[in-house]
């Protein structure tokens, strides 16, 4: 397949052309594919099986059926997704010779890692309480079409045309999150739900402004090129400043030892924040409840190692002059015009100033059908409330207890770009332990046998979490006179 990579090509104001290597093509291809942002971190077939402590996250109002529950350190639950929002990857690798035809004017890439660490949840009498320690990482990158046509044909086809190379858009989110739960039965019809988090902030990247264009002049292909950027970080970077000025100069990476890493971001961190959950669940009988979720409420402030970087500039490229004064010439002495104007346009200006970032609020509302005691049908609606619009998908989902020791869900999810998913839960339990491994999308990837490895050629997102759990003391609850036995929670 790689054989088959196009030559790139570009044209220099002086109307001669190059080539870029394969390598760079392959380079360039591998960070459209795969490089990440904003959290999508759907569980929506997670949200509605039976018997997983972990769906508590998910809306603070569900209760376990078990008294107590333990999940192992470390395995408690790790969840990953990988989101193509506006392209099929099995598209872009098999169409490398016309990606315009499959890509958008936008193109975005989402990537997160959910590991919770620590778990614990009991519950007694009408009340439940959880506590939890969880690693997030969540980032997007987001690149204009243009760009990408830029690398492979260069602007050969854009003479007396203008590239728009805006909202280029790359932001990241790192954080540890404390989170302390409170559940509680109101009535046999209605419990309430609320979790407060506590957010340790280890990294970020918030871009506030991206503008860019490249304008070719039919004539002389003199290349015009306007930017203004700006970006807030914030890392266990070191920045240095020219002469005391405000333009950066250098960039290093802070090498911290275990005990400076847990002094700097678990016991004295100046980069913290607060988040809420609510939630709400609705017993109407002994068939039917509904329940509603706002999770994700939040925000943290940057304080510590925080910079703002500042780029514009509007200029002209004339190109280089391969024509020599003198046989001791070179064509880098040529080119210092070139170089210099680089090097104005690439000047980067940093403050530090303080700024906030904000969660990614998740609003949830199910409804499940219990059809025979062990096996319910549900329904999902989630949207996801981006800085820059909102998704929505929705789940409908088969969940059932087929054995003791085995509870399964089978769902399938519609997202606006991507609708056709088939997600499959499973948890396997052995006395108190318990074992699961769920997928939002189980379908959709493909086998490359000529160079042995998976990939998701058939589907835009993946999701997988699994993770370990101790559960005991198992809840029954005694059903009214004539009926038969109804909710306690979702869960049960």
């Amino acid at each position: 397949m790689m054989n088959n990579l196009p030559s790139l090509k570009y044209y220099y104001p002086s109307g001669k052309t190059f080539k870029l290597t394969r390598i760079l093509q392959v380079f360039l291809i591998t960070v459209i594919m795969f490089s990440s942002a904003k959290l999508w971190s759907q569980d929506n077939t997670l949200y509605m099986m039976r018997g997983i402590h972990q769906s508590l996250m998910l809306n603070p109002a569900f209760q376990d059926n078990y008294g107590f529950v333990f999940s192992f350190p470390g395995l408690a639950s790790f969840k990953t997704d990988l989101d193509f929002r506006d392209f099929n990857p099995n598209d872009v690798v098999f169409n490398l010779n016309n990606l315009e035809s499959v890509l958008k004017n936008q193109n975005r890439i989402d990537f997160s890692i959910d590991h919770e660490i620590l778990s614990i949840g009991f519950v007694t009498g009408k009340s439940g309480i959880t506590f939890d320690i969880s690693h997030k990482f969540s980032s997007q990158i987001s690149i204009p079409k243009d760009m990408i046509v830029l690398w492979r044909k260069g602007n050969a086809d854009y003479a007396g045309k203008t590239m728009n190379l805006n909202n280029w858009n790359i932001s990241m989110n790192w954080y540890i999150e404390y989170a302390l739960g409170y559940s509680y039965k109101v009535n046999k019809n209605l419990t309430l739900g609320v979790r407060f988090k506590y957010l340790n902030g280890i990294a970020n990247i918030t871009p506030k402004l991206w503008n860019a264009s490249m304008y070719t002049y039919p004539d002389t292909f003199d290349i015009h090129l306007q930017s203004d950027l700006q970006m807030q970080v914030s890392g266990p970077i070191n920045i240095t400043y020219k002469n005391g000025t405000d333009e950066l100069d250098s960039v290093k990476y802070i090498d911290r030892n275990l005990n400076q890493l847990v002094n700097r971001y678990l016991l004295y961190n100046p980069n913290a924040g607060y988040g809420l959950d609510l939630g709400a669940t609705w017993t109407l009988n002994e068939k039917w409840m509904f329940s509603a979720s706002l999770t994700d409420l939040g925000y943290i402030a940057w304080k510590k190692d925080i910079y703002e970087f500042t780029q514009k500039s509007d200029f002209t490229y004339h190109g280089i002059d391969l024509t020599y004064n003198n046989a001791n010439d070179t064509i880098m002495d040529n080119s210092q015009d070139l170089i210099d104007s680089v090097k104005h346009m690439a000047k980067i200006h940093g403050t530090n100033n303080a700024y906030t970032s904000y969660l990614v609020p998740k609003l949830c509302m199910g409804a499940s059908y219990r059809i025979f005691p062990h096996l319910t049908l549900g329904a999902l609606s989630k949207t996801i409330f981006y800085s820059d619009g909102t998704t929505t998908a929705i789940t409908f989902s088969g969940n059932t207890e087929i054995l003791k020791f085995l509870s399964a869900s089978l769902s399938y999810t519609m997202i606006n770009y991507s609708p056709a998913n088939i997600g499959l839960g499973l948890g396997f339990r052995a006395g108190p332990l318990q074992i699961y491994l769920l997928s939002d999308n189980v379908i959709g990837w493909r086998y490359d046998g000529n160079n042995n490895i998976i990939w998701p050629a058939y589907t835009r997102e993946f999701g997988l979490r699994f993770g370990v759990n101790f559960l005991f003391s198992r809840l029954e609850e005694k059903p009214e006179a004539g009926k038969t036995k109804g909710y306690r929670h979702h869960n049960e």
